[in-house]
This record gives structure tokens, C-alpha cells and sequence, in this order.
């Protein structure tokens, strides 16, 4: 979150209805908890172009390849 942050991407920790709390859709699916409270939240809209969604899929790459080790 802080390096997409630092690139200029914002986004969320966390289910948008339970903030806080982790998100009862994520735990319906019985996912680890370790990997519940990892999870991020992305918003697009209407007004969200291609290349701004290509550009956030190379930069969680890049924070992927240098964070994850």
C-alpha cells in the first residue's frame, strides 16, 4: 500500500462496509485470515481509462517483484 502510494496509486486496506473489521465476503470463501488481512482494495470507475489500469498493473507488479522476497 505505502510503495503503490509513493508512486502515485491509492488504494485501500480492507472491505469498504466493515472498516476495521475483515471483510465477511473474503471470509465467506474461507481464506486464511493471514491472507484476508494482506488483501487491498482497487476502485475504478466509468471514467478509469485502459492505460490507468495498465499502469497499475505494472506498478503492483514492480512493488511485487521488489517487496515480495
Amino acid at each position: 500500500m505505502n510503495y503503490l502510494s509513493g508512486e502515485g496509486i491509492f488504494v485501500s486496506k480492507g472491505a469498504a462496509c466493515k472498516k476495521g473489521a475483515r471483510s465477511p465476503a473474503l471470509e465467506a470463501m474461507k481464506l486464511h485470515p493471514s491472507v484476508i488481512d494482506g488483501t487491498l482494495r482497487v476502485s475504478f470507475s466509468r471514467f478509469s481509462t485502459k492505460e490507468e489500469a495498465d499502469c497499475f498493473v505494472c506498478t503492483l507488479k514492480k512493488a511485487t517483484e521488489i517487496l515480495v522476497r
